[in-house]
């Protein structure tokens, strides 16, 4: 979930209880053939790199690490067909944002019209129609990624991580404070994603001596 989900949670414990820590060891990951859907009858669940077993996507979002001190990871990661990548290349970006992130999200954990909704509401503020359009150069593609509100890639993923986030939030009708550490990307991305959010508050640090920028800085003040 690198791609669409990267935090930080501080804790007064450390995540092995003080413990010496283990080594890491992944869980084995097994793939599961998909034409663009879930597989008839497989159900995607999460596992930590450390063993512990099974995990749903809510608790993953909002626990941060597993019980074991280890980082959840999907317990397989589905095979996408060429003819469902064919299908796919006429959507548009949260349109494929929905296709891909359906392989690894269950309906009892969002429903499909709830995650489309979330989808929507993450990208709505990207200045660019294609959310993330390929600029052609002589000898290559570049992918741009600063067309979010702040001008950073972090916002491609922050926007939907704080959207997931406060959707599980409303359903246990609970609240949580962000504690966020940035160097200048993740602050206003996640500082921005948090506006108008009453599950989620952001709370940003980040260094003096000319790490920040003067905007970065205008954006999270």
């Amino acid at each position: 979930f690198h791609a669409v989900a990267c935090r930080v949670v501080v804790s007064p414990e450390s995540p092995s209880g003080g413990k010496r820590r283990q080594p890491c060891r992944f869980a084995p990951i097994f793939a599961a053939r998909a034409r663009g859907k879930r597989a008839r009858g497989v159900v995607m669940r999460y596992v930590s790199t450390r063993g512990y077993k099974y995990a749903s996507l809510e608790d993953v979002i909002l626990n941060g690490f597993a019980p074991d001190g280890g980082l959840y990871v999907p317990e397989r990661i589905p095979v996408v067909e060429p003819d469902a990548l064919i299908s796919w290349s006429g959507l548009t970006f949260p349109q494929l944002a929905f296709e891909v992130l359906s392989l690894f999200i269950e309906p009892t954990d969002v429903h499909p019209s709830d995650l489309r909704r979330l989808l929507d509401e993450s990208f709505a503020a990207f200045d660019h129609p294609d959310v993330a359009p390929l600029a052609k150069t002589p000898d290559a593609l570049v992918l741009e990624l600063f067309h979010g509100p702040t001008m950073s890639f972090k916002d491609v993923a922050m926007g939907f991580l704080v959207s997931l986030t406060d959707h599980f939030l409303r359903r246990r009708n609970e609240r949580r404070n962000v504690l966020v550490a940035t160097t200048g990307d993740t602050g206003p991305a996640a500082a921005h994603a948090a506006i108008g959010r009453d599950r989620v508050h952001a709370w940003v640090l980040y260094p003096t001596g000319g790490v920040i920028s003067d905007t970065q800085k205008r954006q999270m003040t």
